[in-house]
């Protein structure tokens, strides 16, 4: 299942924003990787940059935070050892909104260690 899991979220980033308005399919298949404890440190630190502008009332709008949050957490939970200096880069994220996804808020399985 998580090979066609991370197959299919390839496929929605090679046809933007025209067939997955707002990241909903990247947003879910991501999370359903989280859930499903995938820990390859590799596809999650792929990712944690991704944006994806959608258009918005006169200016595009950034509907990836979400992904990228969740990609934080995947690649915390993933144990790799470089994975805080990694996510420092999206403390200085211009396009992130203040108010982050609940997905954030929450540890990763197993807890922090």
């Amino acid at each position: 299942m998580i090979p066609d899991l991370c197959a299919a979220f390839e496929r929605f980033l090679e046809d933007g924003p025209e067939v997955d308005r707002n990241c909903a399919a990247k947003r879910a298949i991501a999370r359903t990787l989280y859930d499903l404890d995938y820990d390859s440190a590799a596809f999650w630190h792929r990712y944690l940059n991704f944006r994806q502008l959608d258009p918005g009332y006169g200016v595009p709008v950034d509907s990836a935070v979400d992904v990228r949050c969740t990609c934080a957490l995947g690649l915390l939970a993933s144990g790799e050892p470089r994975a805080v200096l990694s996510l420092l880069e999206l403390l200085h994220d211009s396009d992130s909104t203040p108010d982050f996804p609940p997905i954030a808020l929450q540890p990763p399985p197993g807890g922090l260690s």
